[in-house]
């Protein structure tokens, strides 16, 4: 008896050959057709930008921070500098 592989994308599409299926995740990965592939990979390149969007606002914020900071103590030393 061969193994049946379910689409991890909800939409019931079946395979008997795993590698058929594009595989996605680092911690967790799933497998899924090629129609829900493509949604995954839509959705992993918004997931992405909002990463990416955040950690630039979170560069930026930290950078105005530290300006103040010194400011106010130019002779002083931040941790882990």
């Amino acid at each position: 008896m061969s193994a049946v592989y379910l689409c991890d994308g909800g939409c019931g599409t079946m395979t008997d050959k795993l590698d058929s299926f594009e595989t996605f995740g680092i911690a967790i990965e799933r497998s899924y057709c090629d129609k829900c592939a493509e949604s995954i990979s839509k959705w992993s390149e918004h997931r992405d930008q909002i990463h990416e969007n955040a950690a630039k606002q979170f560069a930026k914020e930290l950078s105005a921070l530290i300006s103040a900071w010194r400011q106010s103590y130019p002779a002083g030393k931040l941790p882990d500098e």
